[in-house]
């Protein structure tokens, strides 16, 4: 009893001590005192203008740190505000400093305002602050119990592509932030942006882990939901989840157990896609994952279509790639008529020059419906495609069958903002009739409209049509060329097209 009464006595009179301590620290030293010195700091380190708008305050629990006012810091050499603070709490532990390590036990930011702006000559206002200081990151190893950042506003303004966005509401929490220690990440944002308009409420959750000496981030089990409207859809609702590895040293990512689920609506159709990548790698030298499949439904009051894409073991590098079977089915149900198409080839692809060729192409498509005159029609096509999104070009070259038409063509598409088809086509016999409503016995016999080839035209396609053989509305005609053009007005629009050339017809 009595060593124990003596260890009372001596924790007493320790924790007299510190009392004693702190409080003559807290009535000699002032903070506020340096502020010259931290501004000026500031200044010859960024050449940026940090203000103090509020006292500075010690605070002793739960560690040594301080209390400040509203901060602010300036555009690098400029006095115009960069970014600002309501109010930010930062203590540390005192004895991990002896042996250069900063230990924070609490950060904690409210009410930061900042303002991101990506000039016309690709630099940006915060190039200064990404730049990299080696000597000073290697001084102390960081470790802080948790973050929490609350009602954060930050605008973006790129000149580059004349857009502009705003993440507000800002509000993230973390766990313990150390090298190689899993933590919990919470994020939420609103993000508005235009054009196009953008208006998402978002949540995030996470478990990362980071190495920044080995230069590895990894989040576990990640799930981002969106909720707003984006790219002309409302009602949109997006959700990702999955786990993603990023080793920069070595220029490796990886991801598994992605999923992408977005259901949306735009006028009178509704959007349903889903994505899955149970495995995909990619590293400066090669690239390999499992089987990715998508399946995308539009449904509207008029019918439904549904389209399932799956590409086969893909392998190559990160800036090239090669699936060894692409597939992709349609089905689509509009009223009475109904449309299936399958296509599969093998995919190459280059991600850089953002180009990919379809080089052994087959398709099979077939329709029915009761107001056909034959009710159904099949066809099947082989040749290749090939897509150059930098120049906004798809180009195919298509030879099959379709009913008892044998058909050859060249198709291309440019400008895919306002498309614009050019076409070759030959075909050596074409029952157009066979395609239209069938007529009921019974049914008054009204003359079928004639087929109207400039109707093409209006679709933005140019080209040639030759037909050895073609029955239209009860009429015949053989060695048929059509040339069709589309030509654009003062304002853009699609003039009617012109048929060129003589047609020999026959009844």
């Amino acid at each position: 009893m009595k060593y124990f009464r003596y260890a009372l006595i001596g924790a007493a009179v320790a924790v007299l001590a510190v009392m004693g301590a702190a409080s003559y620290i807290a009535a000699t030293f002032d903070p506020n005192a340096y502020k010259p010195q931290i501004i000026r700091l500031v200044q010859e380190k960024v050449q940026r203008t940090l203000k103090f708008d509020g006292d500075i305050r010690l605070a002793f629990w739960p560690g040594l740190g301080a209390d400040f006012g509203r901060l602010s810091l300036s555009e690098f050499r400029s006095d115009q505000e960069f970014a600002a603070v309501e109010s930010a709490r930062v203590s540390l532990a005192l004895a991990p400093l002896l042996s250069r390590q900063l230990v924070l036990n609490e950060v904690t930011i409210r009410g930061v305002r900042a303002n991101i702006v990506r000039f016309k000559d690709g630099r940006t206002n915060i190039d200064d602050l990404l730049a990299r200081d080696d000597e000073r990151q290697e001084q102390f190893k960081f470790d802080i119990d948790h973050v929490a950042i609350e009602n954060a506003t930050l605008d973006f303004r790129d000149e580059v592509r004349g857009v502009q966005y705003a993440l507000s509401r800002v509000n993230l929490k973390t766990g313990r932030i150390a090298s190689g220690v899993p933590t919990k990440v919470e994020l939420s944002l609103a993000m508005q942006g235009n054009p196009p308009k953008l208006d998402l409420d978002a949540n995030f959750e996470a478990r990362l882990t980071f190495e920044p000496d080995k230069q590895i981030y990894t989040l576990e089990d990640f799930e981002l939901e969106a909720r707003g409207e984006a790219a002309g859809f409302n009602n949109l609702a997006a959700k990702v989840t999955g786990n993603f590895t990023a080793r920069l040293k070595t220029g490796e990512f990886t991801t598994d157990k992605l999923s992408v689920a977005v259901t949306g609506a735009r006028g009178k159709d509704n959007l349903d896609i889903r994505l899955d990548v149970p495995r995909l790698s990619l590293t400066n030298e090669k690239a390999n994952g499992d089987k990715v499949t998508v399946a995308a439904r539009i449904s509207n009051p008029q019918g439904t279509t549904n389209a399932n894409l799956s590409l086969q073991g893909i392998e190559g590098t990160s800036q090239s790639f090669k699936s060894g079977a692409m597939t992709l089915e349609l089905d689509m149900k509009q009223a009475a008529l109904r449309m299936k198409a399958r296509m599969s080839s093998p995919l190459t692809g280059n991600i850089e020059a953002r180009q990919a060729q379809l080089s052994k192409l087959t398709a099979s498509i077939s329709a029915s419906s009761p107001h056909l005159s034959g009710k159904s029609v099949s066809g099947e096509f082989s040749g290749s495609a090939s897509v150059d999104a930098t120049r906004q070009n798809v180009q195919s070259s298509l030879a099959g069958k379709v009913a008892d038409s044998n058909v050859k063509a060249h198709i291309g598409v440019a400008n895919f903002a306002a498309p614009v088809i050019r076409f070759d086509i030959d075909i050596d016999r074409f029952d157009l009739d066979r395609y239209l409503p069938s007529r009921s016995a019974s049914a008054p016999k009204q003359p079928r409209q004639p087929f109207d080839p400039s109707r093409l035209g209006d679709l933005g396609a140019s080209g040639t049509l030759r037909i050895g053989s073609l029955r239209a509305s009860g009429v015949r005609a053989s060695n048929v060329r059509l040339g069709i053009k589309a030509d654009s007005g003062p304002k853009g629009a699609i003039l009617p097209a012109r048929v060129m050339g003589p047609v020999r017809v026959s009844r």
